[in-house]
């Protein structure tokens, strides 16, 4: 993003906020180099570095286009297209193509994220990439048994993911290092960065001014397969903050205040934007806390400015050059002024109160001053059971220091924790660093029990004790969801959540009736107090304490790692490609359930006891949708199977519908899939046999992961039809309607009634049908890369055989490239030889049809020691003629045609006084149409990319670092082009007469206008081809190559009518048959390849033919030692006709001797006969 040389906005060139944290701020002058430098994006990955370079280029060709102020999340996104030339840009509608700077996948999700990478047959992932172990621990005891018990437990998954991530190049935070969010934000988190991450709560990069986003997995495969990821563009919602935070005001009241006037859907489609003078008063940290919990007004992402707080957070954590290179680019690391949002809220902090929101979801707000009466009006259980602070929300340094202090205040009081109280540190720095500051120690005086590292009892990681399932009861968390069921499995538990400060508060009173801000305690002796409103750093004094080692870097050396996976394992499982759409539309297919209510992916899919199984599509699909509410009889997992009449768990009756070959729908209600980002409420119901999903609304990740598994999600265009079908109805869907912004409608046959039609529409784009055509993204990835799912068998012996191909594929692969290029080189050196020897041959013509020719006045014929050449005998021999000077081959005073045709070099100037502007319009006057058309096309191409043909640093970017089955044929793309040019120039010698015939007429620098000139548009197509990306894709590429062929195979029949063979070596082949091949392969890619791709190919084809061999020719001495000594043309592959006598290929071997032992060649037939 941030154009070097437009990067300070309205500030002046060259200058930008600078100065040391928390100090004075003064303007500094920034130099090119320091605009320039590289700066790698952490301290644990030696080769990423943060490309502002590359991101100002793209941001700048944006602005170009939209002439309009930019939001911060704008700049972000665009500066991040893969496209910025020919990216369609419309807030809300268009679908952005983005690269992002990295991938981020917790343990529970990566298990499907890596199953599915390893069946696209990479060797590693192509983008920055970091696993990390948060969801599997267990809260039970305490921090350290309960680490070890989880790494005894769930050992098979963690090796599995270890192994992985050493055997693709991916970085591993291992069992205790902390939750991923957490470690992003103190290790990977960069401002102008885009990050995407398998968990909903990934927007916790927005503390640092990085667009971080949660996706499903199947879009992080895409990133570390290096597709672009595809994004919905986002309007952007601001919200203007003013005022400064105080007291028992925390950053978290901020969100939970935003959640209240948004709710849960207010967010969908949308970054939130925070911007405003009460800004600079939060920390990094809490404005990550802010960011974080963003997730549950169902944002895509938020985030805030980068500002001289996040700079401070990046020097405490050993990032300082990261810091100082952004404040180069300061003033763009923001919104522009005068930037419009879709929709604006304005907050005033220092109005703000503490607010508590809950029970059963987060938008439901309440300030700390209504919060009691609330309590009686709603009859929620007033005694507090438990407090929960930390998680990957609220567990900053700051969260804790603050906390803390409330907690000392009342152990200086002599009270402690009325409520059972649990704190969960972030990461292994965050609990080092407080277990040396002491705020540990005073947690566990205070009564607290100190959990692992992770994300425990957040997600349902909670082996809860204290109350029965059942049981009526109200916990306090600074947590960021509060879903019914969701912290412990109890649906009568009452979730809220609000701020440490608050959580520690009540926790003292144990009862939800007390305010801090109004109420007092009772000391040990009895005497009333008040609590003192919080205080604490936002950054450690001392620095942070890394504490343990808990990070594994991939090995430099992976060719040995094998990923392990147990043959018998009822965790993990490799997958099986789903089967693709039949092409028909789906005919009186049964409702499985209609959903009532709020349907989250924890009604969808569990979390807790079920995460064990996340690795396992089968066994994992044993919970599919067994939370959500059925309308028929207001149960949970209980509906009726409609083939037996029976009532059974919704998993069961969905397997006996797959196994009888019934694909069934789910119809749902508002925001269906709200929550996390686990794509395994997705893989479930396509896993078993599920068609389409009908709904009121979706939430953006739910629907996305729905439609990379294959399935439909689909929404009422009329939201009302949702209450006029029934449970026990029976539906029709015309998937064969379904297209870019038209309805598909769905046909209702009630039980008892006449059918009825509902219209259902859809968000798909084309590329996102060809998902569901092809049964998933992953099918059409392996597709569109002839790729395929690696062996699937016995699951250790599938890993040993896939390895072993693997390793020969590589190896063939890495020959085979090497070889073709080897190949062109050669073919390229030989051909251009070749065409010389054609022209010198033809000059010796005495005389050639249409061309008169001046005999030079100071040589004569003698013979050339050491140069013979035998035709049929050995008598038949030829002398060759000295070369010729300019001064006698051409005649300024004749006309043009008598000029014969030399070298390029000794006819340059001569021409130049023979060149006639208007005998060369008459001349391409005269060409073919067909011949015109191709040259303007390609002129046009050549005055389009003007601008980029010297881009020489671009040309690096086609071939891939590393080469491995799939990048092998990525590679071969860039070869491929060059060796079906060369292709071409041998192919059109037939051309070369004509040329001839046309640079005697008018002279060198002529042809060199029409046929050279167009020819240096080549590297400018290719570039437009890949880098520009006007032809996107190897298709694209492959599609116009072909061209070549087809083009050329049919110019080399016309030229040899009298059914001529193509001789390789020994063997012979029609002729005739060439094209018919390229006219098959050609029909294959045509619905992969543009109409530009097929144009391209034509021209260059074409073009490439009339110029390589004629104005690339070695010397004339090259070419007769090579046909003397290694009789080369017998080897190449060369054109003859029936009776084998005639080489018609190249035609340079003299067919006849004339009397009196001059020596002339003829071409073999006539430039009558080869002209167009």
């Amino acid at each position: 993003m941030l154009a070097s040389r437009q990067v300070l906005g309205n500030l002046a060139r060259g200058r930008v906020l600078g100065g040391v944290a928390g100090g004075a701020r003064r303007l500094a002058t920034v130099s090119d180099s320091a605009l320039d430098r590289k700066v790698r994006q952490n301290n644990w990955e030696e080769n990423n570095f943060i490309n502002y370079k590359k991101m100002s280029e793209n941001l700048a060709i944006v602005r170009g286009r939209l002439n309009r102020p930019l939001t911060y999340a704008e700049k972000i996104l665009y500066s991040h297209l893969d496209d910025p030339h020919g990216q369609e840009i419309q807030r809300g509608k268009s679908y952005l193509k983005l690269r992002p700077d990295r991938v981020a996948c917790q343990d529970a999700t990566a298990q499907m994220a890596i199953l599915q990478f390893m069946s696209a047959g990479m060797d590693q992932v192509a983008n920055p990439t970091t696993v990390h172990c948060d969801h599997l621990i267990e809260a039970q005891i305490g921090g350290e048994k309960d680490l070890a018990r989880a790494i005894s437990i769930n050992k098979e998954v963690y090796d599995f993911l270890s192994s992985a991530c050493a055997k693709y190049n991916i970085g591993f935070w291992r069992p205790g290092s902390g939750i991923i969010h957490q470690i992003i934000l103190e290790n990977y988190a960069f401002p102008g960065g885009l990050l995407i991450g398998t968990d909903s709560h990934t927007p916790n990069g927005g503390g640092l001014g990085m667009c971080a986003i949660g996706v499903g997995g199947a879009d992080a495969v895409d990133v570390m397969a290096n597709l672009p990821w595809e994004l919905k563009a986002p309007n952007v919602i601001g919200v203007k903050l003013t005022g400064n935070m105080s007291g028992w005001t925390s950053p978290k009241d901020i969100i939970l205040k935003v959640a209240d006037i948004l709710t849960v859907k207010g967010g969908t489609g949308a970054i939130v934007e925070y911007h405003g003078p009460g800004v600079d008063n939060i920390s990094a940290t809490g404005m990550a806390t802010i960011c974080n919990m963003g997730a549950e007004i169902g944002a895509t992402t938020s985030l805030f400015p980068f500002n001289d707080r996040m700079y401070d957070y990046l020097s405490a954590t050993k990032r300082k050059d990261i810091g100082d290179f952004s404040r180069a680019y300061a003033a763009e690391l923001r919104e522009d002024q005068g930037a419009e949002y879709d929709q604006l809220i304005e907050i005033n902090l220092s109005e703000l109160e503490p607010h508590i929101n809950g029970p059963f979801t987060p938008d439901l707000g309440t300030p700390i001053s209504k919060f009691s009466q609330a309590v009686k009006e709603n009859g929620w259980p007033e005694e507090l059971k438990v407090g929960l602070i930390g998680s990957c929300t609220n567990s900053s340094y700051e969260d804790m220091s603050r906390a803390a202090s409330i907690a000392r205040d009342a152990l200086d009081h002599g009270l402690k924790a009325k409520s059972v109280f649990t704190v969960t540190p972030g990461s292994e720095q965050i609990r080092a660093t407080i277990e040396r500051d002491g705020q540990l120690q005073t947690f566990e005086e205070f009564g607290g029990i100190v959990l692992a590292n992770a994300c425990g009892p957040c997600i349902g990681q909670w082996d809860r004790q204290d109350v029965k399932k059942g049981e009526a009861n109200s916990i306090l968390s600074s947590y960021n969801r509060n879903f019914t069921g969701r912290n412990d499995g109890n649906p009568a538990t009452h979730s809220f959540v609000t701020s440490p400060d608050l959580v520690v508060a009540l926790t003292i009173a144990g009862s939800l009736h007390f305010n801090p801000l109004t109420d007092k305690l009772k000391d040990k002796d009895g005497n009333e107090f008040m609590l003192k409103p919080p205080t604490g750093n936002g950054l450690p004094p001392r620095g942070y304490d890394p504490g343990n080692d808990t990070y594994q870097a991939p090995p430099k050396e992976r060719a040995g790692v094998t990923v392990q996976v147990a043959p018998t394992s009822d965790r993990l499982q490799i997958l099986q490609p789903f089967q693709p759409w039949d092409g028909k539309d789906a005919k009186d297919i049964p409702i499985l359930i209609k959903a009532q209510g709020k349907t989250t992916t924890d009604h969808i899919s569990m979390a807790g006891p079920w995460l064990k199984y996340r690795g396992h599509l089968d066994n994992i699909s044993n919970n599919m949708l067994i939370g959500a509410i059925n309308e028929a009889n207001g149960e949970a997992n209980k509906i009726k199977n409609v083939t037996t009449g029976d009532w059974d768990a919704v998993p069961a009756v969905a397997r006996d519908y797959k196994k009888k070959g019934i694909k069934w729908v789910v119809i749902g209600d508002w925001n269906y899939g709200e929550g996390s980002s686990r794509e395994h409420a997705a893989l479930e119901p396509r896993h078993l046999g599920g068609l389409a999903i009908i709904t009121r609304s979706f939430a953006r990740i739910h629907e996305t992961n729905l439609k990379k598994q294959g399935m439909l999600p689909l929404t009422f265009a009329e939201p009302a039809d949702y209450d006029k079908i029934k449970p026990e109805d029976k539906v029709d869907i015309l998937c064969t309607q379904l297209a870019v912004g038209k309805p598909v409608t769905m046909v209702v046959h009630p039980k008892d009634g006449k059918s009825f039609e509902v219209q259902l529409q859809h968000t798909f784009n084309e590329a996102q049908i060809e998902w569901f055509k092809n049964g998933s993204a992953l099918n059409t990835m392996a597709k569109a890369t002839n790729g395929a799912f690696l062996p699937v068998g016995n699951l250790l012996l599938s890993n040993i055989i896939a390895a072993a191909i693997i390793a020969v594929v590589a190896v063939v692969a890495v020959v085979a490239v090497v070889a073709v290029v080897a190949a062109v080189a050669v073919v390229a050196v030989v051909a251009a030889m070749v065409g010389w020897a054609l022209k010198v041959s033809s000059t010796n013509s005495t005389k050639a049809p249409g061309r008169a020719y001046r005999a030079p006045s100071k040589t004569t014929a003698t013979r050339s020691p050491g140069v013979n050449l035998k035709g049929k005998d050995a008598s038949d021999e030829r002398t060759l003629t000295p070369k010729r000077q300019a001064a006698d081959a051409f005649d300024a005073t004749r006309a043009p045609s008598t000029a014969p045709p030399c070298s390029f070099t000794v006819l340059t100037m001569p021409a130049i006084q023979g060149f006639s502007a208007l005998r060369a319009r008459s001349y391409v006057l005269r060409l073919p149409l067909f011949t015109r058309a191709i040259a303007v096309i390609i002129l046009f191409f050549w005055l389009l990319s003007l601008p980029s043909i010297w881009d020489v640093s671009s040309w690096g970017a086609l071939i891939p670092d590393k080469v491995s089955f799939v990048s092998a044929y990525r590679l071969s793309t860039f070869p491929l082009v060059h060796l079906n040019l060369i292709h071409a120039a041998l192919n059109v010698i037939a051309l070369t007469p004509l040329m001839e015939r046309f640079e005697s007429e008018y002279g060198t620098l002529t042809t060199l206008a029409l046929f050279f000139g167009p020819l240096t548009t080549i590297p400018a197509i290719l570039y437009l081809v890949i880098e520009a990306g006007i032809l996107r894709g190897n298709h694209a590429v492959m599609g116009a190559s072909m061209w070549v062929f087809l083009l050329l195979g049919a110019e080399a029949i016309r030229t040899y009518r009298s059914n001529p063979h193509l001789v390789i070596a020994t063997y012979h082949i029609p002729t005739w048959t060439t094209p018919l091949l390229m006219i098959f392969v050609v029909a294959v890619l045509i619905p992969s390849t543009s109409l530009l791709g097929h144009l391209c190919g034509v021209g260059v084809g074409y073009l490439a033919g009339l110029g390589y061999i004629k104005f690339l020719a070695p010397p004339e001495w090259a070419l007769r030692w090579i046909e003397t000594r290694l009789n080369l043309l017998a080897l190449l592959p060369h054109y003859v006709s029936v009776d084998q006598k005639t080489f018609g290929r190249f035609g340079v071997l003299p067919t006849t001797t004339r009397a009196g032992g001059s020596a002339a060649t003829e071409l073999v037939g006539s430039t009558q006969r080869l002209g167009p």
